[in-house]
C-alpha cells in the first residue's frame, strides 16, 4: 500500500475540487453548453464566482446586472449588448390648430429593441410651436400674435401716415391696451444689443398703444390685443427671438400711452 504525504493530499484534492466545479468558480455564463443571458431582472439567472466588479458570490446573466454591477465575469462576452435601433424621422405634421399658436410633431419607429444592457431607445417623439393662420377676424385680436416697437416709433408713422395715397380710408382713434406680462422668453436680454427688450420682464404692467395704421381692416383693432382677462401672444420687432404672452387688463379710448413703459402696435 503506498501512503503519500499529507502535502500530495492536500493538493490532489484542491484539484480535484478546482475540475469539478471550475464554473462554478469563475461565475460563468456559459452552462449546460448553452448561453444563460435572460431579460430585465431575473433572480433564476444566477451563478456563483468571481464578477466583473471583481468580487466572489453570486453572480447575475441578466440585463439589468450591467447597472447594479453584479454580473458574472464573461456577461459580456457571452450576452453581447445590442444597442436599439430606430427608423428615420417621419415628416412634420400639420400645425394642431387652425387658427393661433400650436404644435407640429414627427414620429420615429424602434426597429429593433436593446438587448443585454444595450443603448436604450432615444424619444421617439419632437413636437415644435406652430402658428395657424386659418383665422376669423374677431379670433385675431386674442389669437393673432401682436407684433410691438417702443412708442417713439409711433410718432414718426403718425406723420407719415397724414398724406400719401395708402394713407387708411377709416380713421378709428387710438386707444390704449393695458397688459400684464404673463411669460418673457430669455432671449429678450441682450437680444442683438436692443436695450429697449432688456426691460420685458414677467408681471410688468405695459401700455401698448393701438394706433389707426396698425388696425385690422375695418375693425377699429390690433392683433393680438387680446380680450380682458385673455392670454394672448406678442413678439418684439427686429429682435429675433423675443416674445411671450401677455393677459389684458383694461382698453382705454383716445389714449396715448405716457406710463413709462410704452409701446404700439406694428
Amino acid at each position: 500500500m503506498i501512503v503519500l504525504p499529507t502535502t500530495h493530499v492536500v493538493l490532489l484534492a484542491l484539484l480535484f475540487i478546482c475540475c469539478v466545479g471550475i464554473s462554478g468558480v469563475l461565475g460563468s455564463c456559459f452552462g449546460d453548453g448553452k448561453a444563460m443571458c435572460c431579460k430585465k431582472r431575473d433572480m433564476s439567472c444566477e451563478s456563483y464566482g468571481r464578477r466583473l466588479d471583481r468580487r466572489y458570490g453570486t453572480c447575475f446573466c441578466d440585463e439589468s446586472c450591467v447597472g447594479s454591477r453584479d454580473c458574472c465575469v464573461d456577461y459580456t462576452t457571452v450576452c453581447k449588448a445590442s444597442d436599439c435601433e430606430v427608423s428615420e424621422w417621419s415628416h412634420w405634421s400639420g400645425c394642431s390648430v387652425y387658427c393661433g399658436v400650436g404644435y407640429s410633431e414627427r414620429r420615429r419607429y424602434v426597429t429593433k429593441q436593446a438587448e443585454n444592457g444595450g443603448a436604450k431607445c432615444p424619444p421617439l417623439s419632437q413636437q415644435r410651436g406652430c402658428y395657424g393662420s386659418y383665422c376669423q377676424p374677431n379670433q385675431l385680436m386674442t389669437e393673432g400674435i401682436a407684433m410691438i416697437l417702443p412708442s417713439k416709433f409711433g410718432k414718426a408713422r403718425e406723420i407719415d401716415n397724414r398724406i400719401g395715397p395708402f394713407r387708411p380710408k377709416t380713421i378709428h382713434p387710438s386707444h390704449c391696451v393695458t397688459v400684464r406680462l404673463t411669460h418673457v422668453h430669455r432671449h429678450c436680454v441682450n437680444a442683438r444689443r436692443l436695450e429697449w427688450t432688456e426691460d420685458l420682464k414677467r408681471g410688468l404692467r405695459i401700455c401698448v398703444e393701438c394706433q389707426n395704421t396698425a388696425m385690422m381692416d375695418g375693425m377699429g383693432h390690433c392683433l393680438g390685443e387680446g380680450k380682458k382677462g385673455k392670454k394672448s401672444m406678442w413678439t418684439a420687432v427686429g429682435s429675433r427671438g423675443c416674445r411671450g404672452s401677455w393677459k389684458q387688463v383694461s382698453v382705454t379710448k383716445n389714449c396715448k400711452c405716457e406710463t413709462g413703459h410704452d409701446f404700439i402696435f406694428v
